[in-house]
């Protein structure tokens, strides 16, 4: 069993490119850089924070789709649906978590407040955190996962307005450091009578043949690095050939509102 320790993380994540200093997004399956040596929170973490230095700023997603469940969502508590690094963050004792009660993220670093601050009811397009991100043009580190599994490619959709989907609101209850408030977020859904599935395969393709970006093999995976920047370039330019770039239309029903 591969052992992953902090230091040696730490020296792989600068080599791949992380800036010290810098604004990270993090999409992960931990598992694939091994066994902790440690622990998680020593190793993982650690040596992520460690590349980023004490000027740099982490956000991983703990996504809860908790208003589309019809629960409550409790800023402190509700668990991460979308993988251990989330919930390892949102746990650090600098964690800090936006109040999206579907799409919420959480973030250590001196500007992680500035950016998770829920200023609209979007979870993805103007004014939420996925556009400060595009605007810092914001490192995007994918850990043993792939690009189609990038949620920005829902704020490129909702800024370029495709035709597959559209805006709903979720109304809720939040919960936030012992008080209950009513709450509203926006996602845009996908239209479920055009029977479709997301196919973002070639447009990952694309951006890891782009020079901006960096695939480099540690413990059981590779593992990807670039920016916001990049992705929106490419993406965008699909879209502005083909509007439907990033689905797949399917022969049979398939699709469900379960997947957003």
């Amino acid at each position: 069993m591969k052992l992953a320790r902090r230091e040696e993380l730490a020296t792989f994540w600068r080599e791949l490119g992380v800036r010290p200093g810098g604004l990270l997004l993090c999409h992960s399956f931990l598992a694939s850089l091994g066994k902790p040596a440690i622990s998680p929170e020593q190793d993982l973490l650690g040596g992520l924070l460690d590349a980023l230095g004490p000027e740099g700023t982490l956000f991983a997603p703990t996504f809860t789709y908790s208003y589309f469940k019809h629960e409550v969502y409790n800023r402190q508590t509700s668990p991460s649906t979308v993988g251990a690094l989330g919930d390892l963050v949102r746990n650090h004792p600098r964690g800090l978590r936006n109040l999206d009660p579907n799409f919420s993220n959480a973030g250590i670093g001196p500007r992680a407040e500035n950016f998770l601050q829920r200023d609209s009811e979007l979870s993805f397009g103007p004014n939420s955190f996925y556009d400060r991100l595009v605007q810092a043009d914001a490192q995007i580190l994918l850990i043993g996962v792939d690009f189609t599994a990038l949620p920005l490619f829902m704020h490129i959709e909702r800024m370029n307005r495709v035709p597959y989907r559209y805006d709903k609101r979720f109304t809720g209850v939040t919960h936030d450091d012992g008080h209950e408030f009513p709450d509203a977020a926006v996602h845009s859904v996908r239209d479920l009578s055009l029977n479709f599935v997301n196919d973002r395969s070639g447009v990952g393709a694309e951006i890891e043949a782009d020079p901006a970006c960096r695939v480099e093999r540690f413990g059981y995976g590779l593992h990807r690095l670039t920016t916001a920047g990049t992705v929106v370039r490419i993406a965008e330019a699909l879209l502005a050939r083909d509007p439907h770039s990033l689905i797949r239309f399917q022969q049979e029903a398939g699709a469900h509102a379960a997947n957003p």
